[in-house]
């Protein structure tokens, strides 16, 4: 049976957010009738360095956490093992066992929105990295002298392709005059591309060729099956995926262009949570040779 609820966070502390997906949890097996001892576990996606081996977020730029042991702190309230990830890696793994990544042994899932990530599947698994930190192609840096990031570097990807960067160029281009309003949300400035303003629609072409550079860096550094391009930025696709695409061609080197498959695939909201839900069924049916991977943190359950 499947249930669903969404929670709200009244502010950023931890405790707030532990109780807050406490209650979830206990409201969404009461919902679907399940017996509390039937629960096999919780998986949780997020934003940030996460070790998903020691189950802790090294840092999360959103909340500002650091070093926080997570999957042990759920686990002392909810008493079953606790799987987290980062959201990327979580989207990844839906797009592995139900969407357009089955089969394929080598893909990599790049999301744009608030900000940029990169899930990375090799040879069927997924590649976290040592600590977690695989992926964060948002912080690769296109221009040191660029905007102020978020992580404290400049020119950081994220700070050229991301929904903040969208709207301080579309702030720019109001200030000269290329735009009728001021536009505060994506939305807006998606309606504007619709309605064929010019500056909207250099704003997506240039995150369009943007992107068509770094994935073609990607190719030609990972030589994967496939690439995934998803997230709420691509909402826009009709407005930058020729750009991203004619980019690409121009920059793969000559032999590795013509055997990937480059799929825009907008899912939403609730693919990374199914995701997320799937770590705790990827855990069950590993081999023994694997799962170890990421059971350090259930030891400790009473």
């Amino acid at each position: 049976m499947l249930a669903k609820q969404t929670g709200y966070l009244e502010n950023q502390r931890l405790d707030t957010a532990i109780d807050a997906i406490v209650a979830v949890v206990n409201s969404l097996v009461e919902k679907a009738g399940i017996a509390r001892d039937k629960l096999l576990g919780l998986g949780v996606g997020l934003a940030g360095i996460v070790d998903a081996r020691e189950g802790t977020l090294r840092h999360s730029p959103i909340f500002g956490w650091r070093d926080v042991p997570l999957a042990g702190l759920l686990i002392s309230h909810l008493h079953v093992p606790v799987y987290i990830d980062n959201d990327v890696n979580t989207l990844t793994l839906t797009e592995q066992l139900f969407g357009v990544g089955q089969g394929i042994d080598d893909f990599l899932t790049i999301t744009i929105g608030r900000g940029v990530g990169m899930g990375i599947v090799v040879n069927g698994q997924l590649y976290r990295g040592r600590h977690g930190g695989a992926g964060e192609i948002g912080h690769t840096v296109i221009d040191p002298d660029g905007p102020q990031c978020e992580c404290g570097n400049r020119g950081c990807l994220e700070t050229y392709v991301s929904d903040p960067h969208l709207l301080r160029m579309a702030h720019e281009a109001f200030a000269r005059g290329e735009m009728p309003t001021d536009v505060t949300e994506v939305d807006e400035l998606l309606a504007l591309a619709r309605a064929g303003n010019p500056a909207a629609l250099a704003i997506y072409a240039q995150v369009g060729e943007t992107l068509g550079r770094t994935i073609a860096n990607l190719i030609n550094t990972l030589n994967p099956m496939e690439i995934i391009i998803s997230g709420e930025g691509m909402r826009a696709a009709d407005f930058l995926e020729e750009t991203l695409r004619a980019t690409v061609a121009r920059h793969v080197m000559t032999g590795l262009s013509g055997n990937i498959e480059i799929r825009i695939d907008f899912m939403s909201d609730d693919a990374w949570a199914r995701g997320a839900a799937s770590l705790v069924l990827q855990e069950l049916f590993k081999t023994p040779l694997y799962r170890s991977e990421l059971t350090p943190a259930i030891s400790s359950i009473p």
